[in-house]
């Protein structure tokens, strides 16, 4: 499990990403990894960087999307309620694709075969999100 660099509250907020109210300045996937950056409010360029993705959705982003927060859990570890709220990560991902039942079958079966998974959300002001089930999950920090 690659948990390098990065903390995150008992709520699976990711800390010290300084997203709150931030531009989304690049998201771009490539086969199976996914690249998001953003400058922090002191300048600094910020990237989360996402590799091995397994599954991912992304909802109503567009030109000048507004970062709002960001939440990991390893898979097994994600609440229960996010199978209740549509800008979750289950909520994301499984949306209009599968039943719930379905969905659970499917991320248990993933936990079986890769038990290090990690899920991310991310949450926008103003709407949208992006949810990813991934390997690997790194946050990059560079000064200004």
């Amino acid at each position: 499990m690659n948990k390098s660099n990065f903390r995150t509250s008992d709520s699976g907020l990711l800390l010290d990403s300084f997203v709150h109210d931030r531009a989304l300045e690049l998201f771009c996937v490539e086969k199976s990894d996914a690249r998001l950056e953003w400058r922090s409010s002191t300048g600094a360029h910020m990237a989360l960087l996402l590799g091995g993705i397994v599954l991912f959705k992304v909802r109503d982003l567009g030109v000048g999307a507004i970062l709002s927060e960001i939440y990991a859990w390893p898979v097994a570890a994600v609440p229960e309620s996010s199978w209740l709220v549509p800008d979750s990560v289950w909520g994301l991902i499984f949306e209009n694709d599968y039943l719930r039942e379905d969905a659970k079958f499917t991320i248990a079966n993933l936990q079986k075969l890769r038990s290090n998974l990690w899920a991310v959300q991310v949450g926008f002001s103003y709407g949208g999100g992006m949810a990813f089930v991934c390997e690997e999950l790194n946050l990059v920090e560079r000064s200004p």
